[in-house]
């Protein structure tokens, strides 16, 4: 969470969020769709690299920036947070849950990933129906189904790929949806744009006011990201480094007053040992792409 944060706070400082923020905002002016890109596929993507608080803390930054209320923005990111939890965080829960259950991790991450997929299709419209009511929201459910449907199915295939469960469904299905959602309003709009009621009227999209060198550096940092993550990710990469984390980099630290003090139904101490593993966690490939963002922006 905190490097991910890092990577945010240096592109605020830098001022390259703003060319983010600008870039959005000409793609559509509609809240619903701003809503579908950021707070869903782009949320998602944040959600599968570093999970916890970080998503919503990032995307309703975003979305408070274009100028949606600040504690409205942070709820509607929570509710589009639903769809790629399972996987957060470089796939955490499937991990950490299969290790509690003493079920393969493998096992575990193909049964959610054969059920929420079905789930994660309708999260999108579900949103946009919840910020603009029934009517206003049915008016976007080609951009729902778009932006919904290709997170579901690279969500499903990731989520049943030996090589890339448990670690990356969530990247693969953020980057599929926000990739076919953009692509998709290039060439389909809505008739008439949405805003809030207290919104002053707008004239149309904001303008791009940066080249595409410029857009491509400001989104670097996170391309960087989603290139590490991924390294981290893939099953094979994943393996080394833990066996080298296991030689060098992991510390095992015994909870003091708690290891070995439970003992289960076979009459087994249970161990509470912490593992600072600090090669082969997560935040370390966001660390190096914070490193390597330093000399891009």
């Amino acid at each position: 969470v905190i490097t991910a944060l890092f990577i945010y706070n240096m592109s605020v400082k830098t001022g390259q969020f703003e060319v983010i923020k600008n870039s959005l905002a000409s793609i559509s002016d509609d809240r619903r769709l701003q809503a579908l890109l950021i707070a869903f596929s782009f949320g998602a993507f944040i959600e599968g690299a570093a999970g916890f608080g970080t998503p919503v803390a990032i995307t309703a930054a975003m979305l408070a920036g274009l100028g949606f209320n600040p504690l409205y923005a942070a709820c509607i990111c929570l509710l589009a947070n639903t769809a790629p939890v399972a996987w957060g965080a470089i796939g955490i829960p499937i991990v950490v849950g299969g290790q509690v259950a003493g079920i393969p991790d493998l096992a575990l991450s193909q049964m959610v990933g054969r059920t929420l997929p079905l789930i994660s299709v309708f999260i999108p419209l579900y949103l946009v129906v919840v910020m603009a009511g029934w009517k206003k929201g049915m008016e976007v459910w080609p951009a729902c189904f778009v932006s919904g449907g290709s997170f579901a199915v690279a969500q499903y295939f990731a989520a049943n790929s030996p090589v890339t469960a448990p670690l990356l469904p969530d990247i693969i299905a953020s980057l599929a949806s926000i990739v076919c959602t953009v692509v998709f309003l290039k060439f389909w709009h809505p008739k008439e744009s949405w805003h809030f009621p207290d919104e002053p009227k707008r004239q149309g999209k904001e303008a791009l006011r940066y080249t595409g060198g410029q857009i491509f550096r400001a989104w670097a940092p996170f391309i960087i990201l989603s290139l590490f993550v991924c390294a981290w990710g893939i099953k094979p990469a994943n393996q080394a480094l833990n066996q080298i984390t296991e030689l060098f980099f992991n510390f095992k630290i015994p909870v003091a007053g708690l290891d070995k003090m439970v003992i289960d139904q076979a009459g087994k101490a249970k161990p509470a040992v912490y593992n600072l593993n600090l090669l082969s966690a997560a935040g370390t490939a966001i660390l190096f792409a914070w490193f390597f963002s330093i000399v891009v922006m």
